[in-house]
């Protein structure tokens, strides 16, 4: 009774030592495994047999000979059982820790906790709306007096042009419709907060506090950040229907550019990681490009 109750006590001692200290001493366990099968393997009468054929043909100076064959294979399987032991945890690593992986363990109480968790503070239903656009502040109406039911116009080129970047309050949130540049003259609508044109190679992504799409060339076009549910910052580069555009950056704002690459703060730096349907929400890590 005594003998068995101190193998448990061990195997208690072992597992916890095993759990805590082990991590970082895995590859060498491994490794000592597989040394270890090897040697059940050369001790089996065949791997003997091989050994004995093969001895007896090297003729005089044949341990010599032995020897460093011996050592040099050991170190070329020490080596390539190493590699492999690294390589194997390197990508089980890897797949644990991807955005695929990592999302299907929250549970949604703990996902819901966690996407709500970033707000410090929560605005009055009463506060106002505001658009933080090309260093100007526009209050949006919860109900535009002027056109019940209808957007407030942020940014025209021209007086009596179609708004290029537009604000509405819908379910207590703040949405936009806007014109984006295309390139050759070419327009990218969105509308409601959703990419509209059938831009196969344009690509959008969000989450609650952001909202970003980028072109072709993984460029951020439109930026949305949900500073608050009320106050929200716009950055960009919208396009007019005569083809004028205008870029809106972090560090200031240009109408019609000679060189686009020559704004300040051009290509603005993303905010999520792309393609979406892969990182649905994921946000680039030390996001910077929307301060």
């Amino acid at each position: 009774m005594a003998k068995r109750l101190l193998e448990a006590f061990i195997a208690v001692v072992l597992e916890e030592s095993v759990r805590n200290f082990i991590p970082p001493l895995l590859p060498y366990a491994w490794l000592a495994i597989l040394w270890w099968l090897t040697w059940e393997f050369l001790q089996s009468k065949k791997a003997k047999r091989l050994a004995t054929t093969f001895y007896k043909r090297l003729g005089s100076g044949g341990r010599v000979v032995s020897y460093v064959l011996v050592a040099a294979v050991g170190a070329g399987m020490s080596l390539f059982y190493w590699m492999v032991i690294t390589r194997a945890i390197s990508v089980a690593e890897h797949f644990s820790k991807s955005p695929e992986n990592s999302s299907s363990s929250v549970k949604p109480d703990e996902e819901k906790e966690t996407k709500s968790s970033g707000a410090v503070f929560r605005d009055s239903p009463d506060s106002p709306y505001t658009v933080r656009f090309a260093n100007n502040a526009y209050g949006i109406e919860k109900v535009n007096r002027w056109n019940p039911g209808g957007t407030t116009g942020i940014w025209s080129f021209d007086k009596g042009d179609e708004p290029s970047l537009e604000a509405y309050v819908s379910e207590d949130k703040l949405f936009f419709n806007a014109k984006l540049f295309g390139g050759s003259g070419r327009q990218v609508s969105i509308v409601k907060n959703e990419l509209v044109n059938e831009e196969l190679q344009w690509d959008r992504n969000f989450n609650d506090s952001a909202l970003e799409v980028i072109n072709q060339n993984k460029i951020p076009m439109l930026q949305i950040i949900y500073e608050t549910p009320h106050v929200v910052q716009v950055y960009g580069v919208f396009q007019s229907a005569g083809g004028s555009f205008f870029v809106a950056t972090p560090e200031g704002f240009t109408m019609n550019p000679g060189e686009i690459t020559k704004v300040k703060g051009y290509p603005l730096k993303k905010l999520f990681r792309y393609p979406s349907r892969k990182y649905p929400g994921v946000e680039v890590k030390n996001r910077s490009g929307a301060q």
